[in-house]
């Protein structure tokens, strides 16, 4: 058994002084973001049902994102062309109701605090949009963001594209009102 660890790379003494424990390290650990990736992806139930192919072009408008504590994410008015899943951390968005009808309304501020799991920026997936409000990680955070403008070029999404305009861009409109 030892012969057949040592074969594969396994440390098979204590402190593995012969630096076999770190090519295991390194096989364990290779391509860790990009596997991170296509798990989170997986998990999006607004992505469901979705083909290896569909997720493999996706993928590459797909990154994970760290975030310091108070960093903004983006700002009121900056065009919206990314898409965010909060793996982990929360982010709070705030925003002036422009729109009120109400004189009483007026320059009331609104916040909301997103945390994991949440969904935020699926305006991004309509045609020229600007973000209606910033959004500040209020911890460090840990963001699946997925370029939706660059996917929306790519000819071979246009299905997918069209369907998280509807799932994502809808209620995002509806969220606005």
């Amino acid at each position: 058994v030892r012969d057949a660890r040592a074969e594969a790379g396994v440390a098979t003494g204590r402190g593995a002084a012969d630096g076999s424990g770190s090519k295991l390290w390194s096989l364990a650990t290779e391509n860790w973001e990009e596997r991170s990736v296509q798990q989170a992806l997986r998990g999006l139930s607004i992505l469901r049902p979705i083909s290896e192919l569909d997720l493999k072009h996706l993928m590459q408008y797909t990154s994970l994102t760290t975030v310091p504590r108070y960093s903004k994410i983006h700002r009121k008015g900056m065009p919206m062309t990314t898409c965010h899943v909060i793996l982990q951390g929360s982010v709070r968005l705030t925003g002036n109701k422009d729109g009120a009808v109400d004189s009483a309304q007026r320059g009331v501020t609104s916040r909301r605090v997103l945390d994991e799991g949440s969904f935020f920026g699926g305006g991004a997936w309509m045609s020229a949009t600007l973000h209606a409000d910033n959004a500040t990680a209020l911890q460090p955070c840990v963001l699946l963001t997925i370029r939706a403008s660059d996917a929306q070029q790519d000819a071979r999404l246009h299905d997918l594209c069209a369907r998280l305009a509807v799932n994502l861009g809808g209620p995002w409109k509806v969220d606005l009102l």
